[in-house]
């Protein structure tokens, strides 16, 4: 287990730092800013930046997967690689690290929506019920069955917001393991046998 050691330290702290940024928008859930004022209410509610855990904004998070994974990789490439490293063995160490990564992160906010506060949970389904709500004012039922994702939302708890946040890192995580793979990527020189 010692061969994967940086894979693991990175992968924790990416965690932690994931978890980090949780919090941060845990402790500004709430917050709007509208980015424009129109009359349609539709329209502003469009271009209304509301930040909770489960929000749009979140999505600045995906620079921590991004920066701890290389240098993670990196490490390994260096210590256990000696300076080189195939594409599929950076991709197998991107997997763990994302595995680590996503399964803290999501653990974190589940204990923390089971020990201390899970309002964020509440917060999240009342935003995703005004958005559909919103579609159905404006006859884009089409496009969705409003009615089954209402219900949907209506049952969705702490578990089922951990699970999903857990799937999405995984995911993105796994789309840049096949990015840091492609770029840490080195093949150890060959040298002709002189016989």
């Amino acid at each position: 287990m010692g061969k994967y050691i940086s894979i693991l330290n990175g992968g924790s702290i990416a965690g932690l730092v994931a978890f980090g940024w949780f919090l941060v928008l845990y402790l500004a859930m709430g917050v709007e800013y509208p980015l424009a004022h129109f009359d349609d209410p539709f329209v502003q509610e469009s271009l209304t930046i509301r930040i909770h855990p489960f929000g749009g904004v979140r999505i600045f998070g995906v620079i921590i997967p991004i920066i701890f994974m290389y240098r993670a990789i990196k490490r390994y490439k260096i210590e256990e690689g000696e300076g080189f490293i195939r594409y599929g063995e950076a991709f197998q160490v991107g997997v763990m690290f994302t595995f680590i990564y996503s399964s803290l992160a999501a653990m974190m906010m589940f204990l923390f929506g089971s020990l201390i506060d899970a309002s964020f949970v509440e917060f999240a389904n009342t935003y995703d019920l005004r958005a559909l709500e919103m579609l159905q004012a404006q006859g884009m039922q089409g496009l969705l069955d409003i009615d089954a994702q209402v219900e949907m939302l209506e049952q969705r708890g702490l578990s089922n917001l951990a699970l999903t946040d857990f799937w999405q890192k995984t995911t993105s995580g796994f789309l840049i393991a096949l990015i840091v793979a492609a770029v840490l990527k080195q093949k150890p020189p060959t040298f002709a046998d002189d016989e």
